[in-house]
């Protein structure tokens, strides 16, 4: 008699049934056109820091009638051999500050590796296959996924704290923080959730050739170092990293959604235990038993996915009847009492506050960002393209979330005006500087 051992792979593996069909693999598998090949390259971005061969992206682009037969036949070529040559599978790792945080410490620094060009435009190209398919197996509460947006994540988050205190309702969100999040991604793990999903072995081989065999350098003070071996997660530049990286959470969104010990926050005509974008995940709850599974469950899944919780970091904000609460079954995470600040926003639990405390930081945000640029000599049509391209930028992510209210865009636009004339009195009306730029206006266009 034969025993089954069910490790915690196993079981998180079990809870994956979506799955892509026959259609899509051929789909994914097709061989490299010219026209897809030269579209690719039309979608990536300009003026970026190429890999260590120094090519950047606009030689491919200025040069592809020359050079689109070889670039085809090498691509096809190295799909047919799985195989990466020379410096393709080189990364140049440096590093850049987060914003908000410590330069003095480490944590507070994120490693983007300098991939060669030639290299990003295969990963682009198959990552642009695998956004065709990918809604098909992921969670729909996943928002970083085709047809969804950021800004969808976050409104959902702000209808729920304004609905459940609007209903007086017990709830709390728990924001996780993985440690290091797209470093930790198990290969051979990630591996198993795609064939699960029904991905072919030939399209998971295509897949390994971005991530078998890798080495990097690091770029310190201008100097680089030897090469190392990666051996594993999922290169923060490559464009396959983001997508790679939300399949290789499935499994905990399907196990959350499938276990009966968690109960979901019920809303009108819905109801949700978590959402997330990317590797920011959220936990809707509104009982202690369901924290306490979900602690657990996320436990296992790191435990099985080789990933790492930063407890320091992850918060928790009651909301509604357990609004200001400070005592949770969970002793390690950081209590919010004030609002919790999801993807950039800050959520309180008065609808008001919420909308107060985000324009009164755009408005800070603005008048130091100003200041700094102020006694700087430039020509007023300077100063139009500042406003409109560092200033403002500030204020569309946010006004998407909560309103800019008429008391706030009037305080922001007199630190505009300020910038603008030198903190002299306007010599033009506000109604024309906003006018078309064909009718001389220079501002808010």
């Amino acid at each position: 008699m034969k025993i089954a051992i069910f490790t915690n792979k196993t079981i998180f593996l079990a809870n994956i049934h979506t799955k892509i069909t026959h259609l899509d693999n051929s789909f994914l598998l097709n061989e490299i056109s010219e026209q897809e090949l030269f579209s690719t390259l039309s979608k990536m971005s300009l003026n970026k820091s190429p890999g260590i061969d120094g090519i950047p992206v606009e030689f491919f682009i200025d040069l592809w009638d020359i050079i689109k037969n070889e670039m085809c036949q090498i691509y096809n070529g190295i799909i047919s051999n799985l195989k990466l040559e020379g410096n393709q599978n080189l990364g140049i790792i440096t590093l850049i500050s987060k914003e908000n945080e410590d330069a003095e410490k480490l944590s507070s620094w994120r490693p983007i590796s300098l991939l060669c060009v030639d290299t990003k435009i295969l990963a682009k190209l198959f990552a642009e296959r695998l956004k065709m398919v990918i809604d098909k197996v992921i969670h729909p509460n996943q928002y970083c996924v085709p047809n969804k947006t950021i800004v969808d994540c976050n409104n959902q988050m702000r209808d729920l704290v304004y609905f459940c205190n609007s209903e007086n309702l017990p709830g709390c969100i728990i924001n996780l923080d993985w440690s290091k999040a797209f470093d930790k991604v198990n290969i051979d793990f990630l591996c198993k959730i795609m064939c699960k999903m029904g991905f072919s072995n030939s399209f998971i081989n295509i897949i390994l050739i971005f991530y078998v065999d890798r080495t990097s350098k690091c770029l310190i003070n201008g100097n680089l170092t030897e090469d190392f071996k990666i051996e594993r997660g999922v290169r923060q530049g490559c464009p396959l990293s983001m997508l790679l990286f939300i399949i290789s959470q499935e499994p905990l969104y399907t196990s959350i959604d499938k276990c009966s010990k968690i109960l979901p926050f019920k809303m009108p005509n819905s109801s949700l235990k978590l959402q997330g974008y990317a590797d920011d995940t959220n936990f809707v709850l509104s009982d202690d038993q369901s924290i306490c599974e979900v602690f657990k469950m996320v436990r296992d899944f790191a435990d099985a996915a080789g990933a790492s919780l930063n407890l320091n970091k992850t918060k928790i904000f009651g909301m509604g009847l357990w609004s200001g609460r400070i005592r949770w079954p969970i002793n390690e995470i950081k209590i919010e009492t004030q609002y919790l600040n999801v993807l950039g926003i800050k959520h309180a639990n008065s609808y008001q506050t919420s909308i107060d405390t985000c324009w009164s930081e755009i408005h800070d945000r603005i008048q130091n960002k100003s200041k700094t640029m102020l006694n700087r000599k430039l020509t007023i049509f300077q100063k139009s393209v500042i406003i409109n391209c560092i200033l403002t930028s500030q204020i569309w992510y946010r006004a998407q979330t909560y309103p800019l209210s008429l008391a706030w865009s009037k305080k922001i636009n007199r630190i505009l005006l300020n910038f603008l004339w030198g903190n002299k009195s306007n010599p033009v009306k506000h109604e024309t500087l906003t006018l078309d730029k064909k009718r001389r206006g220079i501002i808010f266009n």
